[in-house]
């Protein structure tokens, strides 16, 4: 089952389409989608995980959000950023 298998964009998507609720699979194909700038398709893979994925991710989100003009998306995903680890903010 080593996710690192699936290595292509294509296999990645169908990996997950079989395994809808694995977060890693989510996540490396967020990344993924990142690498490509493909903000919209971040936001949909991962955005519902928000609670679930590090903060590395809830970066990429908030930036993938900026990309696709939606502000108060972004607002909220950083405010939940500073939730999970307020210390490091102050």
């Amino acid at each position: 089952h080593e996710i690192s298998k699936a290595s292509s964009l294509t296999e990645l998507e169908n990996e997950l389409k079989k395994n809808p609720s694995k977060i890693q699979l989510r996540i490396q194909l967020a990344n993924e989608y990142f690498k490509l700038k493909r903000h919209k398709d971040v936001v949909t893979t991962i955005s519902p995980y928000a609670n679930e994925i590090s903060e590395s991710e809830l970066l990429i989100l908030a930036e993938s959000y900026e990309k696709t003009d939606d502000p108060m998306n972004q607002i909220r995903t950083l405010e939940l950023l500073v939730e999970k680890n307020p210390m490091r903010f102050k």
